[in-house]
């Protein structure tokens, strides 16, 4: 009997140490109790301390009432997801963060340093996370609360509660961390990283300022040619007549935005039919302290309609809708807004420019959501001739120099008298600009023309 017991055991610990910890294959899970002082402070004090022009990067703690402590209880990380638990003691009062969040590339990526940045929400809604970074690097950079962190590898939590408080948290990087690689190649969008203070700091400016020469060179750059001006039969281009602008000081840094809504349309004389253009795209940069850096725009548009018109013995035949914008690119499909007047033989015979405006007006008061694949899909809504063909973003984001939307329309003659006509189009823009997910500006940019059109 004592024989075979010694044998149970021996076997038992023989399966317990041959078997696979799949745990730490697939989840690296940790016990954690590492505690950090930091700094809690309201808003307005944190914007009057770190968002002015005078500012300093390091912010000391000028009483026992800006102290705050966090205890990190546990970690959990597998690919690109991250989550955490801590304990945030401040204010006489003990609130928990239960963190979760994927992984990124932050913005200093580029430059070299070994950037690693949370998109990361709090579960409990206790606080909004505003920067949570893993910078496992020696190369200096900025720290608000410890000078020394500047050039050690070392972690940022930096919260907002609802009590409009800012908590700012940094310490040398805990063993849970120390080992975490991504596999994402994607970067930080830039309110979690080099905006990360956006909703705390006031801007220094923030206005439309006038198309300066760097703009139209964006612009060109795009192109790969020259802007052209208005002509029927050419590719031509319309640009705003104002930048969208805003700057921020944050611990001595000055970072700017700037984003110039344009396009290019193109309409031909129709002679049975010809194809036109009508699009909506974007030149835009971010500045660091006066240098272009690639980082997320904070100026997004949504709501991008574009609505193109025929005239006299015209109707469009077929519209296909192509684009590029937050995670949709060309040949992607997705549901859009689409908008169109029918034709009918009613119509007066040479319309006005204010006629051919007010068609426009009125279908896209009455807008019908569709399924669409950016490149392919016919989105008319219907096999009669139509006057009007108008397609909108909906909510999907454009905010970088790569995002269009772009109409395509096919315009025939129509009309039992076989005469020509000469003609007006209107080719129109609407778009709804964002900043920090507040509505901006909504604007209307009106392209109109003349052209001919003949049977044959």
């Amino acid at each position: 009997m004592r024989k075979f017991i010694s044998l149970v055991i021996s076997l038992t610990m023989l399966f317990v140490l041959c078997s696979p910890i799949y745990a730490q294959n697939e989840e690296n899970i940790n016990q954690v109790e590492s505690q950090r002082t930091g700094i809690v402070l309201p808003v307005d004090k944190f914007n009057d301390l770190y968002g002015q022009v005078d500012s300093n990067e390091i912010i000391v703690p000028d009483d026992n009432n800006m102290k705050a402590t966090i205890s990190i209880i546990n970690t959990a990380s597998q690919e690109n997801n991250v989550s955490f638990k801590a304990n945030v003691n401040y204010n006489d009062k003990i609130k928990e963060i239960n963190a979760t969040g994927e992984l990124f590339n932050g913005y200093k990526k580029q430059f070299g340093n070994n950037s690693i940045v949370g998109e990361v929400s709090d579960a409990n809604g206790n606080f909004d996370v505003l920067l949570f970074e893993i910078y496992n690097d020696t190369k200096s950079t900025k720290a608000i609360t410890d000078p020394a962190l500047k050039t050690r590898p070392h972690i940022k939590l930096y919260l907002k509660d609802h009590e409009n408080n800012v908590l700012l948290f940094e310490e040398d990087i805990p063993e849970a961390f120390q080992n975490i690689n991504i596999t994402n190649a994607d970067q930080a969008n830039s309110i979690n990283d080099l905006f990360w203070f956006a909703s705390v700091i006031k801007p220094i400016e923030q206005k439309e300022i006038p198309v300066s020469s760097e703009m139209m060179n964006i612009i060109q750059q795009e192109r790969g040619d020259v802007i052209s001006p208005a002509a029927v039969g050419d590719y031509s281009d319309w640009v705003h007549t104002t930048t969208y602008y805003t700057s921020y000081v944050a611990g001595g840094d000055t970072i700017k935005n700037y984003s110039l809504p344009y396009g290019s349309w193109k309409a031909s004389h129709v002679t049975s039919s010809s194809n036109w253009i009508n699009s909506f795209k974007i030149a835009e940069h971010v500045q660091v302290n006066g240098k272009k850096v690639a980082a997320r725009n904070l100026f997004e548009y949504r709501n991008v309609t574009l609505s193109t018109a025929v005239g006299d013995k015209s109707s469009i035949d077929m519209s296909v809708v192509d684009g590029n914008m937050v995670g949709k690119g060309s040949s992607g499909s997705l549901a859009m807004l689409v908008a169109e007047k029918a034709w009918k033989t009613a119509i007066p015979a040479a319309p006005s420019l204010s006629t051919i405006k007010s068609w426009i007006t009125a279908a896209n008061s009455a807008f019908t959501s569709k399924n669409i694949s950016l490149g392919s899909s016919n989105i008319r809504l219907s096999n009669s001739p139509a006057t009007v063909t108008s397609v909108s973003s909906q909510n999907h984001t454009l905010y970088s120099n790569t995002h269009y939307l772009q109409l395509n329309t096919n315009v025939q003659y129509n009309s039992d008298s076989g005469s020509s006509a000469s003609t007006s189009g209107v080719m129109r823009i609407d778009w709804k600009v964002y900043l920090n997910n507040v509505l901006h500006d909504s604007k209307t940019k009106d392209v109109t023309f003349n052209y001919t059109v003949r049977s044959k």
